[in-house]
């Protein structure tokens, strides 16, 4: 019987697989399309370590009116559908308080502040080392006052121990010509870092994964199989899997 059965064969599918074989695990991983054949795929790459700040921030309730009438901002609705999802508006608006803000941001943080370190840790010796970048991860403000105004996040990021500088005009133009006259400030993230090519990187790590005794099954997950509170098996396609233990990384 296997020791793990890992169902995902995106970035937390295929990472998880080689930290089990790495603790001797004989590991299985299944995947209906192929490793990083979907949103581990399409993407940037960025490895933000300090994305850990909420959309729900204090001062978001006075901008709620202009997003729900213009359709540029991320919260236009027709005015149709708002009786239906002013419910979950309503919720969704009550944690936009300071005390949530924090608590957000200490569990992201606990999950993100090593991001790079991880990446590498786990690439460590394979062809997907090659693909890590350490790098600053910059955020442009139109003005000083849009700046001031997120005063908030960036005192929760210093006293999680994030390090960043807020350029000057002149570093500005020396880290890229292309940010003058655009932005009147930028603030530059340090010890974060970018995969430059994320499907590149995920076939390098399935490399690796198979060369360590992995086993893949390009198969379609149907159903799981109970025996009383646990999970014995999954049906696949045709036919069934067993394993001692399964771990779940399908996305959404």
């Amino acid at each position: 019987m296997n020791d793990v059965v890992v169902v995902g064969a995106g970035i937390i599918g295929l990472s998880t697989a080689i930290w089990c074989q790495r603790y001797g695990l004989k590991v299985v991983l299944v995947d209906r399309e192929g490793p990083g054949s979907g949103t581990s795929y399409g993407n940037a790459g960025i490895l933000s370590a300090g994305s850990i700040i909420p959309i729900t921030t204090p001062g978001l309730l006075k901008k709620v009116p202009k997003m729900l009438i213009d359709p540029n901002e991320p919260l236009f609705v027709r005015y149709s559908y708002l009786p239906k999802i002013a419910p979950f508006l309503f919720k969704y608006l009550n944690y936009s308080k300071i005390d949530h803000v924090k608590l957000y941001a200490t569990a992201m943080s606990s999950l993100l502040f090593d991001s790079v370190d991880q990446h590498r840790a786990l690439a460590k010796g394979s062809d997907a080392e090659h693909y890590i970048s350490e790098q600053d991860y910059l955020i442009a403000y139109d003005t000083y006052n849009a700046f001031k105004a997120d005063a908030n996040a960036w005192k929760i990021r210093e006293e999680k121990g994030y390090i960043f500088k807020v350029l000057t005009e002149a570093e500005l133009s020396k880290v890229d010509p292309f940010y003058k006259d655009k932005f009147e400030v930028i603030v530059a993230n340090k010890k974060h870092g970018k995969i430059s090519d994320p499907g590149a990187y995920l076939q390098a790590l399935y490399r690796e994964f198979m060369r360590n005794g992995g086993v893949f099954e390009k198969a379609i997950f149907k159903q799981v199989i109970i025996d009383g509170n646990n999970i014995r098996g999954i049906k696949i396609n045709n036919s069934k899997l067993y394993s001692e233990k399964f771990v779940f990384t399908l996305g959404p």
